[in-house]
Order: C-alpha cells, then sequence, then structure tokens
C-alpha cells in the first residue's frame, strides 16, 4: 500500500536527470533541468520562500527536498513554460515518488 503523503512532507528529487520522451518511440532524452526550473519558478512566484526553493533547484547538486505541498504549484508552472513531453516527466518524477 502506498503511504498517502501530508502536508509538511517533502519528497527527494534529483533535477539533474530529468528523462523526457521527446518522441514516440525511441529512448528519452536525460536532461539537467535544473536552471530552467528554478528560474521558471522563481519569475513565477510572489513568495520568498517558494524563490528560495527556486534557488535550492537551480544551485543544488543533487537531490531537492520538495515539500509535497508545493508539487502542483510546480506542475502548474512547468505547465504554463513548456512542451508535453516535459510535462509529462516532471509529473512522472514529481507523482510517482
Amino acid at each position: 500500500m502506498k503511504k498517502v503523503k501530508k502536508e509538511g512532507d517533502s519528497i527527494k528529487v534529483d533535477f539533474r536527470k530529468l528523462s523526457v520522451q521527446t518522441t514516440f518511440e525511441g529512448k528519452p532524452h536525460v536532461i539537467d533541468f535544473r536552471h530552467q526550473l528554478g528560474n521558471s519558478i522563481r519569475n513565477n512566484t510572489n513568495d520568498i520562500g517558494v524563490d528560495d526553493l527556486a534557488r535550492k533547484i537551480y544551485f543544488t547538486d543533487g537531490e531537492v527536498d520538495i515539500p509535497v505541498d508545493l508539487v502542483n504549484f510546480i506542475l502548474e508552472v512547468v505547465k504554463s513554460g513548456y512542451t508535453v513531453p516535459v510535462q509529462i516527466a516532471m509529473t512522472n518524477i514529481l507523482k510517482t515518488k
């Protein structure tokens, strides 16, 4: 049984290794998405705490703790600025943890 995440919980995500399936067939491309995501979050928030998270995503060389209560916000930022393959990859990395 999958553990239900509660507010205050976090997941560890390494945005250096985002696997993006850019074609219907073939192997996915693994990209370092830290800088793009960090900048996108920063430019879509007016919350200092979220801006701090954006900075951590941008500069961390490894896993970042993502509060589960910010997952939907991050996915909305990605939805508004990135293609479907990136949206799917981000959903997979954030919702399957």
